[in-house]
């Protein structure tokens, strides 16, 4: 068997040492990349050209005319600041290279979901909402939960610092806010003032070095488990240093919105696997 995919995970490479055909295995990693201004195609050694630009490869994507996009999408990119268009094709680009995930515009142009549909039951990674209180990322991540919920996923808004972009990996977040709705920037604490809790015990309002903490404080270790396993690819037993490591790096979460994209993605992952 020949497995073709931009990479795999390491446990694919644990699966085939432990299987007595290892040797009828084979896991080829591939690429496509800019070059000059088209693209390159790398299959293990081997090089192909590519006579024409490629859709999606953030090198190039600023060159590209909106019109390329939906209907519905262009709409709503036409409605964003223009220095953010480039930073947006480079997130959407990144959030519909995900298995499973739609992209689905709503007819007001003021907000773009991604996930498997728009209804309660079905599994969602991403929002951007354009509205009278201003343009916001929302991400799925995990959460504090009092019961027993083996995936205890929430949404999550990201509030920039004041200079920002909401779609750049680079942007510095100043509150990440567990909410169902649209976001008040006139509800954010004033410096020691408590924002109030989520039915689960969780900050509405907290600051990006504190999501962790806040995130594993719910009655069971679910999330707790969760968080291990995407950051860390560990799963129960716990041991010492593990947790030694937890008790550190809890506290140093990247203030970076990339961290908390990649993140998001790693658990849309683990949810459609």
């Amino acid at each position: 068997m020949i497995a073709v995919a931009p990479s795999f995970h390491d446990d694919n490479y644990t699966d085939k040492e432990a299987s007595k055909f290892e040797e009828d295995f084979c896991f080829w990693e591939f690429a496509v990349q800019n070059y000059h201004n088209s693209g390159q195609f790398k299959l293990l050694s081997q090089i192909y050209e590519i006579s024409y630009p490629v859709f999606g490869l953030p090198e190039i994507s600023h060159n590209l005319d909106l019109s390329s996009l939906p209907p519905f999408t262009c709409n709503f990119v036409g409605r964003l600041p223009p220095d953010y268009h480039t930073d947006f094709l480079k997130l959407r680009t990144l959030l519909l290279s995900q298995p499973k995930v739609k992209e689905m515009v709503s007819t007001t142009y003021r907000k773009i979901l991604y996930g498997t549909g728009d209804g309660v039951n079905h599994k969602k990674v991403a929002e951007i909402t354009n509205t009278t209180n201003g343009i916001f990322l929302f991400l799925w991540l995990p959460t504090a939960v009092n019961k027993n919920i083996k995936t205890p996923i929430t949404r999550f808004g990201c509030v920039l610092k004041k200079v920002g972009n909401p779609f750049s990996s680079n942007s510095s977040i100043e509150w990440v806010v567990c909410t169902k709705d649209t976001i008040n920037l006139k509800e954010q604490p004033q410096p020691n003032t408590f924002s109030g809790m989520t039915r689960h015990g969780m900050l509405k309002w907290c600051k990006p070095n504190m999501y962790l903490t806040q995130a594993a404080l719910g009655y069971n270790h679910n999330t707790f488990f969760l968080l291990l396993y995407l950051l860390k690819g560990i799963t129960p037993p716990i041991d010492s240093t593990t947790r030694e490591w937890w008790e550190i790096y809890q506290k140093e979460t990247d203030f970076n919105l990339g961290w908390f994209i990649d993140l998001a993605i790693q658990t849309w992952n683990y949810r459609v696997k």
